[in-house]
């Protein structure tokens, strides 16, 4: 049937990310999403912290702890604890 095909993708295929790298998306955001959605949850980035982390060196690869903005700082505040 066609619901058991669409679980048994969503398990265990991997997300079709063509049409992203298709954008002028970072190749770096790519491969974050990538990882992100990844079927092995061990291979899958562990936090959202994580995840700040890389889309602030994408958005500012100086890293300056001085360009960060307050949403991203209060959303690492706020999850300390690792994503499920």
């Amino acid at each position: 049937s066609s619901v058991d095909d669409i679980f048994r993708q969503v398990l265990h295929q991997p997300l079709n990310l063509d049409p992203l790298e298709q954008t002028d998306a970072p190749p770096a955001v790519i491969d974050l999403v990538r990882r992100c959605t990844h079927k092995d949850s061990a291979q899958r980035i562990q936090s959202f912290n994580a995840i700040c982390t890389e889309l602030e060196q994408v958005l500012d690869p100086g890293g300056s702890p001085a360009t960060q903005t307050m949403p991203i700082q209060a959303m690492q505040a706020a999850d300390d604890e690792s994503l499920p």
